[in-house]
């Protein structure tokens, strides 16, 4: 399977793709319209493209996707939460995301990306649950690391 489309799904409220070898060939996920979708986590070496538009209860987007290409997140007003790591990702448009409280973008090539102004949320608002964007890096920055040594290893 190479695209996945849930477009216009009514009782979608998550979307999980995880752990990042799940689905090896899947290179383009479309979740727009999706109207009671609330969180999503992808994690994935292989996609490429995907689509978050129109889903107006977007509040937590966490991709780790070293291909992706192209994001298309154009109005999720919702959205609270975004933490991307690509390799690859060059342009990012949030603007219509007036609710942004936290934004970590791990993406070397990106340029300009626009970003409204991060709000400061209220100290009643704080999750008391663990940050998934903190256990997202520390999974990454170990993958890079078994990685290098990995290549390390292949060159002696």
């Amino acid at each position: 399977m190479k695209t996945l489309t849930l477009h216009g799904s009514e009782n979608l409220t998550r979307f999980v793709l995880s752990p990042i070898g799940c689905c090896p060939s899947l290179t383009d996920i479309d979740l727009a319209s999706c109207n009671s979708l609330k969180m999503v986590m992808i994690q994935s070496d292989v996609v490429k493209r995907i689509n978050v538009s129109r889903c107006p209860s977007l509040s937590k987007a966490l991709i780790q996707c070293k291909n992706l290409e192209k994001l298309v997140s154009n109005h999720i007003p919702q959205l609270q939460t975004l933490v991307i790591w690509s390799d690859t990702l060059s342009e990012l448009d949030v603007g219509s995301s007036k609710e942004l409280f936290k934004c970590e973008l791990y993406c070397p090539n990106l340029k300009e990306p626009k970003i409204p102004p991060i709000r400061r949320k209220r100290v009643d608002e704080e999750q008391q649950l663990p940050d998934i964007a903190d256990i997202l890096k520390r999974d990454y920055q170990l993958q890079a690391r078994k990685e290098a040594e990995l290549k390390e290893h292949q060159r002696n």
